[in-house]
């Protein structure tokens, strides 16, 4: 796709002049541009440095449309209209650009009066695209079978670049909110992806999020990323119990609006534990996302009995019949549960537990042999103060599992640099200063192999450190304390959150240490979530809970 120039017959100017009949008096020629003058210009400065991509286009392609002169007494030709272009061929080395050529009629005053008139209203008239329409351009060509490679070669882009803007571009909605300034082309990719999915209720979140709430913006994109993602999967999870009768819930029982009853707390009209496989079509079921032991490689859960968990160096041979700890990580896993509503119970006679349905292994009943309508309401209160009790924090929980998603991609950006971050060095020595027993804590291996791309699943990043200079040294020690400090504050506990910004981290002699190690990260290009900074003391939990759930939909 490539432009080229023929210059094997035409390299200068006067050897390819040709009269153009649609213009009086002008010709057609292909010069060398450092022969033009590129004169007095109502554009008056010309930074070639703020536009390679223009540059850039010009180096592939060449001068694609015309530059306008005019012929002076003396012969010389001077640039009316493609001053930037004159520039860029110049600077590209480009052996010659097509010009069109008019002789200066009248004397300089009439001639200068002309270019300016002329050069301003080229100006006016010229409008660049905008990021929407060049967009839908790289759509279009892709639709049309131009691969990603050619299309970024094209326009002078990275693949990347070229890929982001091919799924902006097929977006109604990415392609608006990209030309009104209310997204950058990486946030318009979210938005896009989502809408190609055809959850509009996805696209409406973000788009508010992006007008209210900007800083919310990459969280949410997160949350409702992993959220959409688990139900697909807790849908996958569920599909055979569906086959075998079961209705399968959509929304958490504990946390909708409907009433429902765990199946352990329900018993039949006899008072014997209900047989939920006797009636299938009477018992829905649910899957709640739990942590788990799960093959490092598979990704298959892993029974922790079949572990030896004294076999965890690199050297150690498991037990007989056990595999190596090295084989296995902190992964998560469904499980399920069988509820029933509360109309249902009642209609098939079983016996449930006083006021309203609460979590299993709970119930909210009024005081032994008290049967009033006070503390049934007491009861109900109770009961309903519990259940959105719940529900707050399992949303929080969901919320700071995105976030901790989020937090480690950033980790694991920063820690792809040449070089440590400015700071990083002192802000290393304070922290294992502090605690000097940081690196030795449970999980912190299992964090360093997830933000080290190349980590090894056994030795970590031993081989990493012999092979690097000593700048990548200092970018691997600072991966072995924040990798630790992740783990501490987060590890798989996805109620992390909890502990108060005072109390978190006191045991070191670093008091509001994970507030500290937020602000470290943030002082490197992160953006905290809500959740996280119930952490920093930005935030109560209440305050993150309506944070979350005012850009969830909830």
């Amino acid at each position: 796709m490539t432009a080229t120039i023929d210059t094997t017959t035409a390299t200068t100017e006067p050897a390819t002049e040709h009269t153009n009949p649609g213009a009086l008096g002008t010709v057609f020629a292909q010069v060398d541009p450092t022969t033009l003058d590129v004169a007095d210009n109502v554009r008056d400065t010309v930074d070639l440095d703020r536009t390679p991509d223009f540059v850039a286009s010009i180096r592939e392609h060449g001068v694609l449309h015309p530059i306008l002169t005019v012929r002076r007494g003396d012969g010389t030709l001077a640039v009316i209209d493609g001053q930037r272009r004159t520039l860029a061929a110049i600077a590209t080395d480009t052996p010659v650009v097509p010009v069109l050529i008019r002789t200066q009629d009248g004397d300089q005053v009439a001639a200068d009066t002309t270019r300016i008139v002329e050069q301003i209203v080229s100006n006016d008239q010229r409008a660049d695209l905008t990021d929407g329409q060049r967009a839908a351009g790289v759509a279009q060509l892709l639709d049309l079978g131009v691969s990603v490679k050619e299309v970024a070669q094209a326009l002078s882009v990275t693949q990347k670049a070229a890929k982001v803007a091919g799924r902006v571009g097929g977006s109604d909605a990415a392609r608006a909110a990209l030309d009104t300034g209310q997204l950058d082309l990486e946030q318009a990719s979210i938005i896009a992806a989502f809408e190609k999915l055809g959850d509009a209720d996805a696209v409406a979140q973000l788009l508010d999020a992006a007008e209210n709430r900007p800083y919310n913006f990459p969280h949410l994109a997160r949350r409702l990323t992993e959220d959409r993602k688990n139900a697909r999967d807790r849908a996958k999870a569920l599909t055979a119990y569906g086959e075998a009768g079961h209705p399968v819930l959509t929304v958490d029982p504990e946390t909708g609006d409907a009433r429902w009853y765990y199946a352990g707390e329900i018993r039949t009209a006899e008072g014997e534990p209900v047989e939920v496989a006797e009636h299938p079509d009477r018992w829905s079921v649910w899957a709640d996302r739990v942590e788990a032991w799960i093959d490092a490689e598979t990704g298959e859960q892993v029974d922790e009995d079949s572990v030896d968990w004294d076999a965890d160096g690199p050297d150690d041979a498991p037990a007989e019949g056990k595999r190596h700890r090295g084989t296995v990580a902190e992964g998560w896993a469904w499980e399920t549960s069988y509820w029933i509503s509360a109309d249902d119970a009642e209609q098939h006679g079983y016996q449930v537990p006083q006021a309203t349905p609460v979590a299993h292994g709970r119930t909210a009943a009024g005081a032994a042999g008290v049967d009033t309508d006070d503390a049934a309401r007491r009861a109900a209160e109770a009961a309903d103060a519990d259940k959105a009790e719940r529900r707050r924090v399992k949303a929080l929980n969901a919320a700071g599992l995105a976030e901790t998603t989020l937090r480690r991609e950033h980790i694991k950006a920063l820690l792809t640099r040449k070089t440590a971050p400015k700071g990083s060095a002192g802000w290393v020595a304070a922290t294992l200063a502090a605690s000097p027993d940081l690196l030795t804590e449970g999980k912190a291996g299992e964090v360093l192999r997830e933000v080290v791309p190349g980590a090894d699943p056994l030795t970590g990043i031993a081989d990493l450190i012999d092979k690097a200079t000593d700048a990548r040294a200092q970018v691997l020690t600072l991966a072995l304390v924040l990798a630790a400090l992740e783990a501490r504050m987060a590890g798989s506990d996805k109620s992390w959150w909890r502990a108060s910004p005072q109390t978190r981290w006191t045991r070191d002699g670093l008091p509001g240490g994970a507030a500290r190690y937020l602000a470290f990260l943030t002082e490197h290009g992160y953006t905290t979530g809500p959740v996280e900074k119930v952490v920093t003391g930005e935030n109560t939990a209440e305050d993150a809970y309506t944070d979350v759930t005012a850009t969830s939909g909830e």
